[in-house]
């Protein structure tokens, strides 16, 4: 053996011993239970409970993607407790038993979440593991379900700089050898990293857009494929997956047991885009891809719109060239893009009825996603189109205006979904609240003119859905009280004659305001509503932060007025004075003056 031959086996000596010490090294940082701490666990059969809601009402947006193996691991007592812990505390608040249940009922889980959390510093003086990522994303989700988004965004953001650490934002499938043959198990294991990144990347986005804080993940620095539905590997032999500008795709071929049917392994290659839109295969994707698409597309915006408190003139929105015709064309192609059997038909409607409650959510969710998206980037208009000067020039009034009529359509097609769709709230996600709180505010300010009892009738659907869903997540229960609160200032105002843009200072206090909400709202919701009487005085008696009005070039606009309440509605800006003041509460003052 000459000394290539030698330097070449010392080499791959080195190269495994390194590889044995990192596998070592993350299974002594998996948080297993000494017999101490797993007598202090739920019992067995309470965990196995927890775990089969968390499968059967997340469906498709599950991280884990294996029942099984999980349960299997907590009986043999390898299972990561802070992955557990986190994961019970989403999962408990679809509990009916007696020994999970809390006061307040939206606390559900909180004992669990609040054992993750004391885990966390353990979890950071160690290597990352994508069971401790996966346990972060639970905790975010738990944490944005019971209204503490400001530690949703603060987890997200820890999870990406995890995530980023073991290199999830670039898909390892890439580094596999095209046309061998995977295992189920190391196929399911890519997507499970697949989901963590892509989940990561949702929950930064509703994070950033209820707090009004920066976004951490760029898509631009990834190159990863969008999720499957899993379900597709038991009814489909030819998969297709790609990345979410389809610069790489990849064609899945399922190989069966000739017996049972069932899969056994995959092979699968890589083409190009181009080659990808001519056979059409965009079908075989799947309605979780398209999902992640909207949530893309929308953190986009998102990002966009909070740039733009920076601009002091806010009608450069919609100068030639700005990002919003970027986004507009983006959610148009999305639109045209979307595979016949997934567009929002009548006959395609009726047929998801039909279907398992998975489907149907997913149906309803993507086209809540694209509506809502569409009414978000147009909604500035709404403002705008109020204060169109003759120094604009005509090409501009012209796109606002447009825009200000895409913006009115696309709230008008969540308000006929809202009312046709047979949804389950029970699998519904918890951001489709937000979703559906964005194009409630579009419906009050385009009705403000209108007769109060025609506002009712449409928003009907949009309060229903938030009642329903808050049964489950306490961020619903705030945009019911905000969309029902604002409906009845416009009510009250309406009532009183009055066409002024403020609050009656005179003729009606603030408290008698309060008290005539206090009437109308439910018994059981009375007190959360006292608990806004702050808000309402607030609004009464703060002076108008943005100055809107005819005569712009001599009037001082605070663009954020405009922009941050549109973006992130349950952020938080600041007086002279120091006092806090919610961008919702800016958004109201801008719609009340």
């Amino acid at each position: 053996m000459d000394y290539r031959q030698l330097a070449a086996e010392r080499r791959k000596r080195i190269a495994c011993n390194n590889c044995r010490q990192e596998r070592l090294a993350k299974v002594e940082h998996t948080i297993t239970c000494s017999p101490e701490q797993k007598e202090k666990l739920p019992q067995e059969y309470l965990i196995n409970h927890l775990l089969d809601l968390y499968f059967n009402h997340l469906g498709n947006q599950a991280l884990l993607t294996d029942l099984e193996k999980l349960k299997r691991s907590v009986r043999e007592n390898t299972c990561d407790r802070f992955l557990l812990y986190s994961l019970m505390s989403v999962a408990a608040r679809y509990s009916k038993r007696e020994e999970l249940e809390t006061y307040p009922y939206l606390a559900k889980g909180a004992r669990f979440a609040d054992i993750a959390t004391s885990m966390i510093n353990e979890i950071l003086m160690g290597p990352s593991t994508l069971d401790h990522i996966h346990g972060i994303l639970l905790l975010s989700l738990h944490e944005l379900g019971r209204y503490q988004t400001n530690r949703c965004w603060r987890y997200s953001g820890l999870a990406s700089r995890m995530i980023c650490e073991l290199g999830l934002h670039k898909d390892k499938l890439f580094d596999e050898e095209p046309d061998t043959v995977l295992s189920i198990e190391k196929w399911l294991l890519h997507e499970s990293r697949r989901r963590a990144y892509w989940t990561c990347h949702m929950y930064d986005v509703y994070g950033a857009a209820c707090t009004g804080l920066p976004m951490c993940m760029h898509i631009e620095d990834s190159n990863v494929l969008l999720p499957l539905d899993i379900d597709m590997l038991k009814t489909a032999d030819d998969i297709y997956q790609e990345t979410f500008d389809g610069s790489n795709i990849v064609h899945y071929r399922v190989l069966r047991n000739s017996m049972t049917s069932l899969p056994e392994g995959i092979t699968f290659s890589i083409s190009k885009s181009s080659l990808f839109k001519k056979r059409g295969e965009v079908n075989q994707m799947g309605l979780t891809a398209q999902i992640t698409k909207g949530n893309v597309l929308l953190g986009n915006i998102i990002r966009s719109l909070n740039r733009e408190t920076n601009v002091k003139n806010p009608f450069s929105f919609y100068r030639l060239g700005s990002d919003y015709y970027l986004y507009d064309k983006c959610l148009t192609a999305w639109a045209e893009e979307l595979p016949f059997q997934y567009r929002n038909t009548i006959e395609n409607l009726e047929k998801y009825k039909k279907m398992n409650p998975v489907q149907l959510t997913q149906f309803f969710t993507v086209h809540i996603l694209h509506y809502a998206t569409v009414a978000l980037l147009n909604r500035p208009a709404l403002l705008l189109a109020d204060i169109l000067n003759h120094d604009l020039d005509p090409q501009t009034k012209e796109n606002i205006l447009h825009s200000a009529q895409k913006c009115t359509n696309a709230a008008n097609n969540v308000t006929m979904l809202l009312k046709d769709s047979n949804y389950v709230m029970d699998r519904i996600p918890v951001y489709v609240a937000y979703l559906v709180y964005i194009s409630g505010t579009v419906v009050i300010n385009i009705t403000q003119g209108v007769y109060h009892q025609n506002i009712e009738h449409l928003l009907e659907g949009y309060l229903n859905f938030l009642n329903e869903c808050r049964s489950y997540w306490a961020v619903a229960d705030k945009f019911y009280l905000m969309i029902r609160d604002l409906y009845l200032m416009r009510k009250n105002n309406y009532d009183q004659g009055r066409q002024t843009a403020s609050l009656p200072s005179s003729s009606a206090s603030p408290q008698e305001v309060s008290a005539s909400l206090l009437n109308q709202m439910d018994a059981d919701n009375q007190s959360e509503l006292v608990q806004q009487e702050n808000m309402i005085n607030s609004i009464a008696s703060n002076p108008v932060l943005a100055c809107l009005s005819g005569n712009f070039q001599q009037q001082c606009v605070d663009v954020s007025g405009l922009f941050l309440s549109l973006s992130h509605p349950l952020g938080y800006t600041y007086n002279d004075d120091g006092s806090a003041v919610s961008s919702f509460d800016l958004w109201l003052q801008q719609q009340m003056k």
